[in-house]
């Protein structure tokens, strides 16, 4: 279902997203076109991305492109040992280029091509076999941006992405067509960068199908959910600010949230989760609850949690809860915290963390879990959370705030509000006092 969402999204947000092919990458040279039919080098500022065309590749020789390492544009080997290695990669890539020349009839393509061809630049000092390399005109114009070169790549991966001759069903549309051999975009989660389909082991495989084509995949599919999760995995681009628009890390869990009506008072809230602000969870706590109105909404909203395996995916989680019940839920989240002398809101990391000496260390993805669906979902807390608050109790001598808020959270999630009264507290303070 998670599936079928990502390629809804993608449909949705279209303008958002990279063509198909394209992915938003770092590049660290310029290659100018200059009027003369020469190159001109200069060096891209660190960590300057665009979006330009883009394939995975695990091992062999296969060109991107108009932009890829120098490796495969200049015939640049790592060491002279792979000179013969950097001739095949050059000799891929000319080929490339000269089927996209002739199937565009584009000049800028047709100008670089036969400036390679003359071989009359010179490396500049520091460029590495692995710098990617980017091309553009004098007056800043890209060829890869040509909405011919465009639908050109695009059949040029079609093409090679799967067996022709073996159709499948599609596991996403349910259209018959081709199943790509590999999903080819990789994901940043958490410090690793994950596949969500793959398959390299023969424990892996089944009705002799191998690599990815264990779950049919038609290209167009595959490319769509893998642009809309990219955009979705997206950080905020200052470091200051945690999670992004789309998503939030806690401890080792990555998750996911969108609306389905493009609702961001929604998305938002998520973000407090995470990082509350005392202003804004004021206002929640305070603001009037309509139920015959919220229960008259049908919006959804996907929520997808997310792991990481080494280089696969882990998929925790997915739901597709209705906004109001997600409102209505994060608001009891906040108010079941509340108690005397607490100094903020407590986020889901220090809920989670206050169960162990050092949390950056110890904490379980379990434990995360389940107080994100206590949050989410409303689900009762379970007993193992409780256990873990009393012994951390027991071992520091006294409670905390943040344990008084986490107990109290968790009776209320076993639907115990009338055992959480001031004097079940004061009790509780007197056996463990409040440090």
């Amino acid at each position: 279902m998670y599936m079928r969402r990502l390629v809804e999204f993608a449909e949705q947000h279209a303008n958002d997203l990279p063509p198909v092919g394209y992915a938003r990458r770092s590049y660290q040279w310029f290659v100018v076109i200059t009027h003369d039919d020469r190159f001109e080098f200069i060096q891209a500022d660190r960590g300057e991305q665009r979006v330009i065309p883009n394939r995975s590749r695990a091992s062999g020789v296969s060109p991107i492109l108009l932009t890829d390492k120098a490796e495969y544009v200049f015939k640049l080997p790592k060491n002279p040992a792979n000179a013969k290695r950097a001739a095949e990669c050059h000799l891929a890539y000319m080929k490339l280029l000269k089927e996209c020349c002739e199937a565009t009839r584009n000049e800028l393509v047709q100008k670089i091509v036969q400036i390679l061809e003359r071989q009359d630049w010179q490396i500049p000092d520091g460029m590495k076999s692995t710098d990617v390399i980017l091309f553009r005109t004098e007056a800043g114009d890209f060829p890869h941006e040509d909405n011919k070169v465009k639908k050109f790549w695009e059949d040029f991966l079609i093409k090679n992405s799967s067996k022709e001759e073996n159709d499948s069903v599609c596991f996403i549309c349910g259209r018959s067509a081709p199943a790509v051999k590999r999903h080819t975009i990789e994901f940043s989660v958490g410090k690793e960068r994950t596949k969500l389909i793959s398959a390299n082991e023969s424990a892996y495989l089944s009705y002799g199908l191998e690599n990815s084509e264990i779950a049919p995949t038609c290209f167009e599919c595959e490319q769509k959910y893998g642009q809309a999760l990219s955009y979705l995995l997206r950080k905020y681009a200052n470091k200051k600010q945690h999670g992004g628009p789309h998503m939030m890390e806690i401890g080792n869990v990555t998750y996911v949230y969108w609306a389905r009506q493009n609702d961001p008072e929604t998305t938002s809230m998520f973000t407090f989760l995470s990082d509350p602000d005392p202003v804004a969870v004021r206002r929640i706590l305070s603001s009037p609850f309509k139920r015959a109105e919220n229960h008259g909404s049908l919006d959804r909203i996907c929520i997808l949690a997310l792991s990481a395996n080494k280089a696969r995916m882990v998929v925790r989680d997915y739901a597709e809860p209705p906004v109001w019940k997600v409102k209505n839920q994060i608001r009891q989240f906040f108010d079941a915290q509340q108690i005397v002398g607490a100094p903020k809101p407590a986020s889901i990391y220090l809920l989670a963390a206050c169960m162990y000496r050092d949390g950056r260390k110890e904490m379980q993805k379990e434990d995360v879990q389940d107080w994100m669906n206590w949050a989410l979902y409303g689900k009762r807390l379970s007993e193992r959370i409780v256990a873990k608050i009393v012994r951390r109790i027991q071992a520091r001598g006294g409670m905390t705030w943040i344990h008084a808020a986490a107990i109290r959270s968790w009776l209320i999630s076993q639907n115990k509000e009338h055992s959480c009264n001031e004097g079940n507290l004061r009790f509780a303070q007197k056996r463990a006092p409040l440090v």
